[in-house]
């Protein structure tokens, strides 16, 4: 190929023009990419059955030589598209000219490669071409090899990234990443009903008080499996007046993707205590549904009394609305709060410790440079000094069902033991500021609810 600087075209070496089928088409196209360096895009959208679908709508389809044959199939690669869900990325679009089609010609009765254009308008080097991901992963055997002892051990990922660095492995912290989420998914057995069985007759079992149920789809899969201890029962019935419901995303990855729904309550500390705890096959109405009918069922006395209920995407519209009337939090752009609006959703998704890190900096520098600090400092306050209280930090995307379950209940039993604890401690609180009348409230509640009944 013929690499030359500034605007001008890059030539690389065409391919062969005709082809047998389509198998040695494919595997003729796959060394190809190789040799010349390049990661060509299928451009098609439409499947063999589909494109043969529609054309016996029209006067070809009669004919059957008209129809895309069998061995065709795959006739076509689908384009993945986003959601816009990310609006601040790196793309690689740069409308490159080279193209060619693959066609099939009846009179020779093979594929032939036309109306080509064998020029790039960017550079094409063994350099560029190691950033795809499709180029990226660990080649050698006994460094493969290596890893998977690695992995087996529990090693950490910054030292198996370390590992495959010194030796020369054409990696990145995501495919570091990848490797142990397959690899934590392949240690898990294929079915573990029976597991995801015990977990929940043990847990049903060990109070008569714990409520248990699990609801089946039509087709005989696991639809929801909702789980209610006695002390979530309890923490409901102090302040049934109020619930909150949130769904987290990517619960597990293991032959049903589970999401967690969660059932929230504030207790006498004027902390949210969750009252139920849901694994859902989807968040569609059947489902929750029954997670919902769950929630009465264990609360057959207080159900009555809820007047509000709030989700997590509205209370996140509300709570941004606030702070930015706020006067304490000063004046934001749009574009300021754009950045800070894609910095917390990095953190959100993000696939690592390191990851969650990185963005977090980027956070606080980015609040320290437009003015926000304050901000910062309740963001830091009420999220990120709060991580041990987030059960995605102990619920992996590649857990198992039962795994998931076990998980759920060992977060539950921290926190209920953290909450008898706080209770149960000797002494009283004091506030300086108060009178003697709002000083003998305190003996016999909290800062919260002392709080509440001064305003």
């Amino acid at each position: 190929m013929d690499e030359t600087s500034g605007n001008d075209m890059v030539n690389v070496e065409p391919p062969a023009v005709w082809h047998s089928n389509w198998d040695a088409w494919q595997s003729y196209f796959t060394r190809y990419c190789d040799r010349t360096m390049q990661v060509l895009p299928v451009k098609e959208t439409m499947s063999r059955s589909e494109r043969n679908k529609r054309l016996r709508r029209t006067k070809k389809g009669a004919d059957d030589s008209q129809l895309v044959p069998d061995e065709f199939d795959p006739y076509n690669k689908r384009k993945s598209r986003g959601e816009g869900s990310r609006p601040r990325q790196h793309i690689r679009l740069t409308d490159c000219p080279f193209r060619f089609v693959v066609q099939w010609n009846l009179s020779r009765g093979e594929l032939q490669v036309k109306n080509s254009c064998f020029k790039h308008n960017h550079r094409v080097s063994a350099a560029a071409f190691a950033t795809y991901p499709t180029s990226r992963g660990v080649s050698n055997p006994l460094v493969s090899a290596r890893v998977d002892g690695m992995l087996a051990g529990g090693a950490k990922r910054s030292r198996i990234y370390d590992y495959l660095l010194e030796h020369d492995q054409n990696v990145i912290q995501v495919d570091v990443d990848n490797l142990v989420r397959e690899h934590a998914s392949s240690v898990a057995s294929t079915d573990d009903n029976d597991a995801t069985a015990r977990e929940i007759v043990t847990f049903s079992a060990a109070d008569p008080e714990n409520v248990s149920s699990v609801a089946e789809t039509a087709a005989g899969e696991t639809g929801v499996i909702s789980l209610t201890t006695s002390h979530m029962r309890r923490m409901f019935g102090r302040f049934s007046e109020l619930l909150m419901v949130d769904c987290s995303h990517k619960t597990n990855r293991f032959v049903i993707q589970l999401q967690l729904l969660t059932f929230m309550s504030v207790n006498e500390f004027g902390e949210g205590c969750v009252v139920q705890q849901s694994l859902i096959q989807t968040n569609g109405d059947w489902h929750m549904e029954r997670a919902i009918s769950h929630f009465k069922r264990s609360h057959p006395t207080r159900i009555d009394l809820l007047r509000v209920i709030v989700v997590d995407k509205d209370h996140n519209e509300i709570r941004l609305k606030e702070m930015r009337s706020k006067p304490e939090f000063g004046r934001i752009s749009g574009e300021d709060a754009g950045q800070i609006d894609a910095l917390v959703h990095r953190m959100v998704y993000a696939g690592s410790e390191e990851d969650y890190e990185s963005n977090c900096a980027s956070l606080k520098g980015l609040c320290e440079r437009i003015g926000m600090e304050s901000f910062w400092e309740y963001f830091d306050k009420n999220w990120n000094s709060c991580q041990d209280r987030w059960l995605k930090d102990s619920v992996d995307g590649s857990m198992s069902m039962s795994s998931c379950v076990k998980a759920v209940l060992a977060y539950d039993r921290g926190m209920e033991n953290e909450y008898k604890y706080r209770l149960s401690r000797i002494g009283m609180f004091v506030n300086s500021n108060y009178d003697e009348e709002m000083q003998n409230v305190l003996r016999f509640t909290t800062h919260y609810v002392a709080e509440q009944i001064e305003h």
